[in-house]
């Protein structure tokens, strides 16, 4: 499911994000591509517990071709 879902029809980018509560410390966001067929996740960030730093950890980032 996206929350906050974004399209950037210039780079063909698919975004969501969805905070965890109010300040941004914790919950999820990940991008998407366009390759002609199907949407591709090129990263995801996670940040599970509340801990009060808004730097998310990077879970996935697709190798560069």
């Amino acid at each position: 499911m996206l929350v906050n879902a974004y399209w950037e029809p210039r780079e063909a980018r698919l975004s969501s994000y969805a905070k965890g509560r109010g300040i941004g410390d914790c919950g999820s966001a990940e991008s998407y591509v366009w390759d002609g067929a199907m949407f591709r996740l090129i990263e995801a960030k996670l940040m599970d517990e509340c801990r009060g730093s808004s730097h998310w950890i990077t879970v996935w980032r697709a190798g560069r071709r």
